[in-house]
Formats: C-alpha cells, sequence, structure tokens
C-alpha cells in the first residue's frame, strides 16, 4: 500500500536569538520520530512513500535521502502553500481514484495494527481517549473531507482504532512520548545502544563515574561525558556527545545532540538544544547566555588567556621528556622516512591566543609532527608516537603546551561559527586535547566542538594534570587496543 506522510504543516518554536530545532527532528531514543516512522513503515511492509512538504524541505529531504537506506523508496512534493494538501494528493497522478491509500501525519506514529491493509476498508486510527492521530486508510474521495484545521481528518470514517502514540506536536505530547518509550510501551522501535540493565541504555563510548547515579528509565546515547555526582532520571534522554559537568541533576528531559550542561545545575521537564532552553510546563523558550549551558562561551575566554602558552616548567618537563624518549622518537623517525618517503608533516597553524582584526591574516606557527590527528584514527598509541613525541619541540621552543586545543590551520580556523572561533582563538594549542582521551576514534566537527568547550571552560593547572593522567593511564591500559 502507497503511504502519504504529511510533513507540511510543521510548527515553528520561536526562541531568542533564533529557531528551536524543528519539532520533526526532535529524537526519541536517539532518533528523530520522523525516521522512527519510516522504520516502522518498512516493518509493515510499505516500499513506497510520498512526502509532502513546505517548510524545512532542505533538511528533511538531507535526512531522509531517496529511503534506499530504510528499504523502501522515498518521493518528495513541494507544496507552495499548507493549505494546497489535500488538493494536491486529490490530484496526485501516482495514485488511482478508487485506489487505498495510506495517510499519515509526520509528527505523530502511531502504534500501526497488524491488520492494517489486511481489509479493503478504510480505517482511522485515533490514541487511547478517542483523540484523532490524523493516521487513516482512505482514498481520494474520502480525502477531501478530512478537516485538516480542527486537526480530525478520520471524521469521515465509519471504521476507527484506538493506538498507544508518540507525537511531537506540542512539548508536552513530545515529553509524554518520551516517558511512553522510556517505559517500553511503545512496541518495534529500533534502538542505538545496549539496555546494560533494565530501564538503563548506554550508547557506545558512554563512561559512568562511580559517583553518578542513574535512575531509570534513563537513555544516553553514544560518547556523553557524564561528571561526578550526578544524578540523571527518571526519564531523561541525554543526546549523542552531550557533556554534563558535576553535581548536575536531570529528570523528565531531553538534551538534544553536542548539548553542555554546566555544574550544579537542576534540568527538569526541559527540552534543550545546545544553548537554548525549552521549559516545556511554561511554554517559553530563552537562550541561555550565562556560564552554565556554554554553547555560546565568552565566559571561557578569560580562564584561557590567564595561562602562557607554555610555562617554564611545561617547557623544562618537555626537553627531559625529549631526551628520554630520543631513542624511540630516532626509530619513528626513520620508520616514516622508510615507509613513505619523507619523515615529518610541518604544517602553518593559528597561533594561540590571539585576536582576530579585520582585514588582517590570522597569525600563525609551525609545527611538526610525523602524521596528522585524522590519520591515526584516535589510537592513543599512534598519537604518543607520531604526535605526542615529535609535538614536544613545540613545547620546548614555547609555541604550544602538554594540554589545550587540537591545532587548527588558518582556513580551518575562518569555517568554524562565529562563537567557536572566537572560543578556539582565546585559548591555547595543545598536544593532548580532551577529545584524545574522551573518544576512541576520530571525533566529528559536532564532537570536537563540545569537548573544546568543556576544556576551555575547565583550563586550569589542576584539571591538565587530571588530563595528562587520564591519557597515559588509557595509554597503557587494554582500552587503547581496538
Amino acid at each position: 500500500m502507497k503511504v502519504i506522510l504529511d510533513l507540511s504543516r510543521i510548527p515553528k518554536i520561536p526562541a531568542q536569538g533564533g529557531l528551536l530545532k524543528a519539532p520533526c527532528f526532535f529524537p526519541i531514543m536517539g532518533k528523530p520520530i520522523i525516521q522512527h516512522t519510516l522504520e516502522a513503515l518498512e516493518r509493515k511492509g510499505c516500499r513506497e512513500i510520498h512526502i509532502f512538504l513546505y517548510d524545512y524541505a532542505d533538511e528533511i529531504e538531507r535526512l531522509l535521502g531517496d529511503g534506499e537506506r530504510w528499504g523502501v523508496k522515498i518521493s518528495y512534493i513541494l507544496l507552495k502553500a499548507q493549505k494546497h494538501l489535500l488538493e494536491r494528493m486529490h490530484q496526485a497522478p501516482f495514485i488511482a481514484d478508487d485506489e487505498l491509500f495510506l495517510f499519515g501525519n509526520g509528527l505523530v506514529l502511531p502504534q500501526l495494527p497488524d491488520d492494517l491493509f489486511s481489509s479493503e476498508e478504510m480505517l482511522g486510527l485515533t490514541d487511547e481517549e478517542g483523540r484523532c492521530l490524523q493516521w487513516a486508510v482512505t482514498d481520494k474521495a474520502t480525502v477531501l473531507r478530512f478537516d485538516l484545521v480542527s486537526q480530525d481528518p478520520i471524521s469521515p470514517m465509519e471504521r476507527k482504532r484506538q493506538v498507544p502514540m508518540l507525537s511531537v506536536r506540542t512539548g508536552q505530547e513530545y515529553l509524554r512520548s518520551c516517558r511512553l518509550a522510556l517505559d517500553k510501551q511503545f512496541e518495534g522501535l529500533i534502538i542505538i545502544g545496549h539496555e546494560v540493565r533494565n530501564g538503563i541504555w548506554l550508547g557506545p563510548g558512554v563512561k559512568v563515574p562511580k559517583t553518578t547515579t542513574l535512575v531509570p528509565p534513563v537513555y544516553i546515547d553514544q560518547q556523553t561525558k557524564l561528571g561526578d555526582h550526578d544524578i540523571i532520571g527518571p526519564y531523561a534522554q541525554l543526546g549523542r556527545g552531550c557533556v554534563v559537568d558535576d553535581e548536575s541533576f536531570i529528570t523528565e528531559s531531553s538534551l538534544f545532540d553536542y548539548s553542555y550542561i554546566g555544574k550544579q545545575l537542576d534540568v527538569k521537564e526541559s527540552v534543550i538544544h545546545k544553548n537554548q532552553i525549552y521549559h516545556v510546563p511554561l511554554g517559553t523558550v530563552y537562550a541561555a547566555t550565562d556560564d552554565i549551558f556554554l554553547t555560546d562561551t565568552a565566559a571561557a575566554s578569560p580562564l584561557a588567556e590567564s595561562a602562557p602558552a607554555a610555562p617554564f616548567l611545561s617547557r623544562f618537563v618537555a626537553l627531559l621528556l625529549y631526551l628520554l624518549f630520543l631513542p624511540v622518537t630516532a626509530v619513528t623517525f626513520i620508520y616514516c622516512k622508510l615507509s613513505r618517503g619523507y619523515a615529518l608533516e610541518t604544517t602553518e597553524y593559528v597561533r594561540l591566543p590571539q585576536q582576530q582584526i579585520p582585514d588582517q591574516p590570522l597569525k600563525t606557527v609551525r609545527l611538526s609532527t610525523f602524521k596528522t590527528r585524522q590519520s591515526i584514527k584516535g589510537r592513543l598509541i599512534n598519537h604518543f608516537l607520531f604526535l605526542f613525541l615529535p609535538g614536544l619541540m613545540g613545547v620546548i621552543r614555547g609555541k604550544a603546551r602538554f594540554c589545550g586545543l587540537q591545532p587548527r590551520t588558518a582556513r580551518e580556523v575562518e569555517s568554524l561559527n562565529e562563537s567557536w572561533r572566537e572560543l578556539y582563538l582565546s585559548s591555547s594549542i595543545g598536544l593532548i586535547a580532551e577529545a584524545d582521551v574522551l573518544y576512541r576514534e576520530y571525533p566529528d566537527e559536532q564532537m570536537l566542538y563540545a569537548t573544546d568547550i568543556f576544556y576551555s571552560v575547565h583550563d586550569t593547572f589542576r584539571y591538565n594534570a587530571v588530563l595528562v593522567g587520564k591519557y597515559l593511564i588509557r595509554l597503557f591500559s587494554d582500552r587503547n587496543r581496538m
């Protein structure tokens, strides 16, 4: 049976400084609801899906593509105005006049009955309280009688079925749907991550400190970092690459990917997208500018600028290490020379910290390593041999520190968004970056953004000593083996 998916009526949630992410991209258990919808339709045998779009058309097409990855075929129909939806559906050449098809609201995912397509009769779906879900098996003639304005397209239906549903039409419905999924009361969701204990799902790369408490049900997506003495849950979702600082309490809330939560923060009944906070009971959205939500982190600058690029003690220790490991460095140098014809990768990196002056190029510094960070793919033994040891000369010369942000070229810095660029230029280059210790594989740009924020806020002598200790522990432990 063909499927008509309506994604033309997506409400906008205004926020200070922009818009919160569109509801159709709100995640439930690690995936946007529209992805869960495609997976549910494919499992019911639907192979031909036609999606009507209005706002967010480019973003939706980028996410879903042609449907091949889900085993379906997707076509897109762009509307000039939302009110033309029913007319365009009635005129659609890909549906015969007497053909039944499944009409669905892309912001709602009902529990699709097994016998949904088994009979040749029209059927409307409602929630367990009898309210319309805007999902129905219908035909062209009947679809013209749908009342989409009052959100009741199933009133012409003689047959109706009550089913559980997930919805992102409102903030209240979204948090209710998250609770439903976490309570395992909605069947058939394909979830990324492993249920380590009943009601606790952890994605790859998530480490829970001994002092942190997870109160089920809780879903924590991959590469999320938790602080000490946190309390997470119940009914908490943490997206991919989130960073939660020490002594924070998160309950009945959803954190979107790469969001940062500062110290001693109580988050309840909220939806957080980086520095945008949607408090659902009040229905308000605002952009945080203080140092508890740190996507835009001007507050991190004074910490970074107060530290010199390479203190005398660091340069002295670097010299001792360079002399101690000189035989290892020499052997690595010869290996690189023989294997590829040259040994050193010498690059012009942006010198840190510095202030960007309009119409003037950024000042740079030349640093040499045996390989680039991308080429070592996150393996710490390779990082130690090919980056850390040759990079000691940069510390000795006062051009870098032991710990800091990874070096970037002028072109790479210019490609960063404004807030990230400001943060980066106020920091310092380091041989060991937060991401080197946290991630087993070389992270993507969004992960680097989250870790750059976290490190810049915590850039102190004590934290750097802890970071070096973690680096050494992982370097000489089994966790370093891929």
